[in-house]
């Protein structure tokens, strides 16, 4: 056997020394500026932070944000995958949308992943991020990052 698919289209992404300011109280869509690794190249945006590849089909994702945020009052923050920008109503694991939440700390690390079906060749993936804290935050450059890549499957006949 020698033509083997490949986990593609792919893409990493995160950002250089500088990172994105976050205001309190809204979602906003992360928009990395350094893409580590792309196959095949420019199915990621630097300019608008999405992943675009153009092709049907199941997608691992995984986004992990780190921002200074919550001082024991309460304030939390999420981090969400988006199909297309568009939230889940439920808040849960459960369709385009996946949600961490954590509170207190000086620092906080969030992580999330899942299989993304994107239905159309249109679709794209973004990761969105709410923080509480009362002002804006920093995400920190060096644990701020985004992965994507084509799940295989195949079909014995």
């Amino acid at each position: 056997l020698t033509n083997f698919p490949t986990n593609t289209p792919l893409v990493q992404a995160g950002f250089s020394s500088a990172s994105q300011s976050i205001s309190s109280g809204s979602d906003t869509e992360i928009v990395y500026t350094v893409v580590t690794k792309e196959t095949p190249s420019g199915k990621f945006s630097t300019s608008t932070g999405r992943f675009t590849p153009g092709v049907v089909g199941f997608y691992y994702v995984n986004a992990l944000a780190r921002i200074n945020a919550g001082n024991g009052a309460g304030e939390f923050g999420n981090l969400q995958i988006r199909v297309n920008g568009q939230p889940s109503t439920s808040g849960s694991t459960q369709g385009p949308t996946y949600r961490r939440y954590q509170d207190d700390g000086a620092e906080n690390s969030f992580e999330v992943s899942g299989i993304i079906e994107l239905t159309s060749v249109t679709d794209y993936i973004s990761v969105f991020i709410y923080q509480s804290q009362g002002g804006s935050q920093t995400l920190q450059p060096n644990h701020t990052n985004f992965s994507a890549y084509r799940l295989i499957t195949w079909a014995v006949k």
